[in-house]
């Protein structure tokens, strides 16, 4: 049986360091092929909503493949993201059986027929066997990758291979109805400080400097060196810099303020903090949570088991004039009541201004 191989983090496959890395060189090197399968897609890269893509690496050659890790260590992922798990099909598999993959955080994650991979000891299909996996002569190996994002707005562009073997998914973020949108701007603060103030003065003296001179020789033979010289007076200046006081000067710096809204299908706009509330996206869903900063503890978490003053947000809310505008003794503005989503949450007060946009 003819056979080559790559061990990774040694010989010529010492420089692969990442996921994209070693697929690469199994292209570049053995002219293997990748096959999406998945395509873009968008996900929030949570554990509630992770991204999962599919793909199928082509051994189109004539010899096995056999891979090795040198330092039985998982393969880093590029771009970044807060953690990554690979599995190849294997219908033997269960989702949580001895098939899933352990994750940083030390939780597992599995899928039913598909088997956790990472080149090293840990995970080799065949215990008995020195290499860590093999890609068969004339093969097609389904592999899936779930991923989990730093934030679930981030678009993660990944890919690897050369040319026509190439795989270049996106995980987009997922396009929601009901989102908290930053609304920053920059502005300059202006500060008076107190400091110093300088001014040069020129000092001058007078020198006086002989010229002309003469020596003149004694009796006994003595000579007394410059002993008549003609004198002349010379003014030197120099300049030098003295504090004189102080004086005030204005400096700058410019900071980034934010003032978040709620947007709600693109249409309606609710000013949150205006209101002194504190508000949240609940992961995964269409649904906005918000505390309020009077009577709770302002971190963005309805808990209105605590008797706190919260309110759900999703895509139904929406102006409702028909009671006109109420005045609160707790707020700011003028409220405007809104159609909350029914659920568990009961004590809900809905108590936020709602602004067509």
């Amino acid at each position: 049986m003819d056979r080559k191989w790559v061990k990774i983090g040694a010989g010529a496959g010492a420089g692969i360091l990442t996921l994209a890395g070693f697929i690469t060189f199994l292209v570049l090197t053995y002219g293997f092929q990748i096959i999406d399968v998945t395509g873009d897609i968008a996900c929030d890269g949570t554990s509630y909503n992770p991204c999962i893509s599919e793909f199928i690496v082509k051994n189109p050659t004539k010899y096995n493949v056999d891979i090795y890790s040198a330092n039985q260590t998982k393969l880093d992922f590029s771009p970044d993201i807060k953690d990554y798990a690979l599995f190849v099909k294997d219908g033997r598999c269960s989702a949580t059986g001895s098939c899933r993959c352990e994750l940083k955080d030390g939780s597992l994650i599995g899928f039913k027929g598909w088997r956790c991979i990472d080149f090293t000891n840990e995970t080799k299909p065949l215990k008995d066997k020195v290499y860590n996996f093999r890609f068969p002569e004339y093969s097609e190996t389904n592999f899936l990758i779930y991923g989990l994002k730093n934030n679930p707005n981030d678009t993660i562009k990944w890919g690897f291979g050369i040319n026509y073997a190439y795989l270049d998914p996106i995980w987009e973020p997922t396009k929601r109805k009901v989102k908290i949108i930053p609304n920053c701007h920059n502005e300059t603060i202006y500060y008076n400080v107190t400091v110093p103030n300088y001014i040069n003065e020129t000092i001058c003296y007078n020198v006086t400097i002989k010229f002309n001179c003469t020596n003149e020789t004694l009796p006994n033979g003595t000579i007394i060196i410059n002993a008549t010289c003609l004198n002349k007076t010379e003014t030197i200046c120099y300049n030098i810099t003295i504090q004189n006081g102080t004086k005030n000067i204005t400096k700058n710096y410019t900071i980034q303020v934010c003032n978040p809204l709620i947007s709600i299908k693109d249409k309606y706009i609710i000013n949150y903090t205006a209101e002194d509330f504190n508000c949240t996206m609940i992961e995964d869903q269409d649904l906005v949570q918000c505390d309020s900063c009077k009577d709770g503890n302002c971190n963005g978490i309805c808990e209105p088991a605590g008797g706190e003053m919260c309110a759900l947000i999703d895509d139904s809310v929406k102006p409702n004039n028909l009671e006109g505008p109420r005045k609160d003794p707790k707020y700011k503005n003028s409220v405007i009541p809104w159609d909350v989503p029914s659920g568990s949450y009961e004590h809900i007060i809905p108590l936020l201004v709602v602004r067509a946009k």
